[in-house]
């Protein structure tokens, strides 16, 4: 993928004749699209987990635990050890369910010269516990903490000490050894359900701890469920013939050329990237989620004309709703470009991971506080734009009053900091709009 990403860039770059001109430009509309779906691909390939998140409540996932041991044919004594507040779990129940029934039955197994062992009951702990992950991005120091379950299965006489938080480790690793037994495949397909749930495991020879997210959707990114990014999936490209997609896309690219010194070359890459990544992916209105993108990299324009800006307007949404990578942007498009699609997402990059930790709404304007990339806070403001803009497309009244008050606190103050006087007025005139709304109570 780096490789083809590079003779990409250096085709682009090569000094050509008109008519050679265009026709590489048709040869790296596809070829760049292509290696960025490699690198889709082989991100999926090495540790991508798609997950069915629900909602189950506690209790009924350990009966089915123990449906699935005895559908199983196993009956083994289970004493069950309960020391939590919490009645569910957010996370795949069915992977779960796996998680904990082949622990119990690995640990059931007779070790190697102890076959004759008279078999002992196993001890399951469930405890309330948790998780922290470090942010740097958002302040210094900062760690996010989330409530998390602990879930020991042993066959000790007692659990094992109980720290008040764990980190879990979401380093991309890539596993070159092969199992040996059945038993260290299934513990390896274990860590890798407990990674995807962005949590912590530790296994010892007599016990088996993982400790996982009460509510996975607080820190796991929702395009890691997108049932179009499985492995083996036909990427489906998005549909720029939706009525006024064309004439749209005619009026940003013009727009561009005339008020901008930007590679319109590298646009137009940007451009077809986030018709691919971003795929069918509709907005709430229906129409297709890149020209969301796209408007947001026109009202840009009115602020900040360099490229950076404008390819980060066009491809703010790639790193926290595809499984694109941020070094292949920064490759490609440019490290001031990655810059700014870093600072713009609402996640924490992982270095040399396909982890991308969820910001919650209040860690992300703590960030965008803090960051002096102005560049960033051009698009951001752009993004708020034209979501507020187009806000009537929520059915929700309290989430449209939920955002425009938002939007009212943060977005209007840092238009105003930022000199943009007019964008500020007119912030200020769509809040009130949806905040005097009298078919729903206001929010403040």
């Amino acid at each position: 993928v780096h490789n083809l990403l590079q003779v990409a860039k250096e085709l682009q770059e090569l000094p050509v004749a008109e008519e050679a001109a265009q026709k590489l430009q048709v040869i790296e509309e596809k070829l760049i699209p292509m290696a960025f779906q490699l690198q889709g691909i082989d991100t999926r390939a090495q540790e991508h987990l798609r997950l069915e998140v629900a909602a189950v409540p506690i209790q009924q996932w350990l009966t089915k635990v123990r449906e699935k041991l005895r559908g199983n044919g196993t009956a083994y004594p289970i004493r069950c050890q309960q020391a939590t507040q919490q009645q569910e779990l957010v996370g795949d129940p069915e992977r779960l369910i796996t998680l904990i029934s082949k622990s119990i039955t690995a640990l059931q197994e007779p070790t190697e010269g102890h076959q004759e062992e008279e078999e002992k009951s196993l001890l399951l702990g469930l405890e309330d516990t948790y998780l922290h992950y470090p942010l740097p991005d958002v302040a210094e120091g900062y760690i996010k903490k989330v409530q998390a379950l602990r879930i020991v299965v042993t066959n000790e006489e007692s659990l094992p000490t109980l720290a008040p938080s764990y980190q879990p480790d979401l380093t991309t690793t890539l596993v070159t050894t092969p199992a040996k037994t059945t038993q260290a495949l299934e513990q390896r397909a274990n860590e890798r359900i407990v990674k995807a749930h962005y949590g912590y495991a530790e296994v010892a020879p007599n016990t088996c701890c993982y400790v996982v997210p009460i509510d996975l959707r607080a820190v796991r990114p929702k395009d890691m469920e997108k049932s179009y990014m499985e492995l083996g999936v036909r990427p489906i490209r998005a549909n720029d013939h939706y009525p006024g997609a064309q004439a749209q896309e005619e009026e940003f690219l013009k727009a561009v050329e005339q008020r901008s010194k930007a590679d319109i070359g590298l646009v137009k890459i940007a451009l077809e990237l986030i018709k691919w990544y971003h795929g069918p992916v509709a907005r709430h209105s229906g129409e297709p989620f890149y020209l969301h993108s796209m408007a947001v990299a026109q009202i840009v324009l009115d602020y900040n004309t360099d490229e950076p800006t404008i390819l980060g307007a066009l491809l703010h949404d790639t790193i926290e709703d595809t499984l694109i990578a941020l070094n292949h942007i920064g490759l490609f498009f440019g490290e001031e470009t990655a810059a700014v699609v870093d600072m713009v997402t609402h996640l924490q990059s992982l270095a040399g991971s396909i982890y991308k930790i969820k910001l919650s709404q209040e860690e992300n304007l703590r960030m965008l506080e803090r960051i002096g990339n102005t560049r960033a806070l051009y698009v951001k403001v752009a993004d708020r734009m034209h979501n507020m803009r187009t806000i009537d497309v929520h059915s929700s009244l309290a989430k449209q009053k939920q955002i425009a008050e938002e939007t009212r606190q943060f977005y209007v103050p840092l238009a105003e900091r930022l000199g943009l006087k007019g964008v500020a007025e007119e912030l200020k005139e769509l809040c009130f709009k949806v905040l005097t709304d009298s078919r729903f109570p206001t929010t403040h």
